[in-house]
């Protein structure tokens, strides 16, 4: 949930990560906000956040981030005004939004 995805933001270990789901975990906007705040997953290029429960406010949230420079794919359950936030900020990568 938020709590854990909140959490998992704060994470600074796992500087190798390239990959990470969290799809199906009740997460909000919160939560994806608090993962968006991590600035350590320098890494990242694949990200699954579908069947979640994140909306317009998590998604601007998540696309906050400035570290993921290497993001490529992400897997998303939102609505329009959320797709069209994270792809103004990530405007190369392939979002499946579902």
């Amino acid at each position: 949930g938020d709590e854990g995805a909140t959490g998992l933001g704060k994470n600074v270990s796992w500087t190798n990560l390239t990959k990470l789901s969290l799809a199906d975990n009740n997460i909000g906007d919160e939560g994806a906000t608090g993962l968006g705040k991590n600035v350590s997953w320098t890494n990242l290029t694949t990200l699954f956040l579908q069947k979640n429960y994140i909306g317009d406010e998590g998604a601007v949230g998540l696309g906050k981030n400035v570290s993921w420079t290497k993001l490529t794919t992400l897997n998303i359950s939102i609505g329009a005004e959320g797709e069209a936030a994270l792809r103004n900020r990530w405007p190369k990568i392939d979002i499946k939004s579902w």
